[in-house]
């Protein structure tokens, strides 16, 4: 069981990981960091945490803890590792790496200076409708394939606190693809691989200055074409994966989200069939995946490496607008 302390501790980790692990049997949190001593206090309370602290140094010198949560906001990311890799402690860190290809590439030097066990938390590739999706790609299921389509969008609420944040480009990033939107562009290179090119557009709708529409078209090998579309102005019941070869297609729909994929729907020569999937959480599976990468066990899913990130990061910076 290894230990995690949790960086960052009451906004997306409080609603999401924490939960998700309340039942894992490979990872428990036993330390939280936040900057709220009211909220902290109360999460600790809610999933019997035994250490909490307003202080990343604090969090970090304590003894019992064997891997880190980097769960702060993207403009934190820099600070909070390189405070993780002096610990001498495994990272996993919330997506996506850094708010700028700039700030991305510090913090994979480091990394790589420090050898540190690393990775970037995009909970998508580890669900089991994934493992058996990228499964089928490979054996030829809908022959070569030609195009996919990936969306997350949602209708921000700007009134909620980490609004504030996510709608300052210096903070959250320039476009809507570096909130949910990044976890369609790593699902994309996990499934076709590292990116040739890229290429998209950013627009505004809502927001005062960061662009809350954007669809970026990326090729890879092969000549696959893949866009993906993040908006925070868009309805989620529009959040569908499709991807088409030249014998069938395969489609998931309302299938991008933070929940797993339940089912896919496939169309082959041989006709139509759905195959359907046992729900579970993808954040503890990412989690536990990242523990089994850390023991030298095999994962679910490979945890995204470094490399990935930076891939998706420069994607990301391809879009072009505001």
């Amino acid at each position: 069981m290894q230990r995690f302390a949790v960086i960052s501790a009451t906004g997306t980790a409080r609603k999401r990981t924490i939960p998700a692990l309340a039942d894992s049997e490979l990872a428990v949190v036993t330390a939280i960091h936040g900057r709220d001593e009211g909220r902290l206090r109360a999460l600790a309370d809610d999933h019997s945490i035994p250490r909490w602290t307003t202080s990343v140094d604090e969090l970090l010198a304590a003894d019992g803890i064997d891997a880190v949560f980097v769960a702060s906001p993207p403009f934190l990311h820099v600070d909070h590792v390189e405070a993780a890799l002096a610990a001498g402690l495994p990272i996993l860190c919330e997506k996506p790496l850094a708010a700028s290809l700039a700030d991305a590439e510090r913090i994979v030097s480091a990394v790589r200076e420090r050898g540190a066990p690393f990775g970037v938390a995009h909970h998508l590739r580890h669900q089991p409708a994934v493992v058996w999706l990228r499964e089928q790609l490979a054996t030829g299921m809908i022959g070569e394939v030609r195009t996919a389509h990936l969306q997350w969008s949602f209708v921000m609420d700007h009134d909620a606190p980490n609004a504030k944040w996510k709608l300052d480009p210096e903070l959250g990033g320039r476009h809507a693809l570096f909130d949910a939107g990044v976890h369609a562009v790593d699902l994309a290179i996990h499934l076709f691989g590292e990116p040739v090119r890229s290429t998209g557009l950013a627009a505004t709708v809502r927001s005062a200055r960061t662009a809350d529409t954007a669809s970026v078209l990326i090729e890879f090998d092969h000549g696959v074409l893949v866009t993906v579309t993040g908006s925070h102005a868009a309805s989620h019941h529009g959040n569908t994966l499709e991807i088409s070869g030249s014998d069938g297609a395969i489609v998931a729909f309302g299938g991008m989200g933070e929940r797993p994929i339940e089912q896919l729907d496939v169309v082959t020569a041989e006709g139509s069939a759905t195959q359907r999937f046992e729900p579970g959480s993808p954040y503890r599976f990412v989690v536990e995946d990242f523990v089994r990468q850390i023991e030298g066990a095999t994962p679910r899913a490979a945890v995204t490496t470094l490399d990935e990130a930076t891939w998706a990061m420069k994607v990301l910076e391809a879009v072009a607008g505001e």
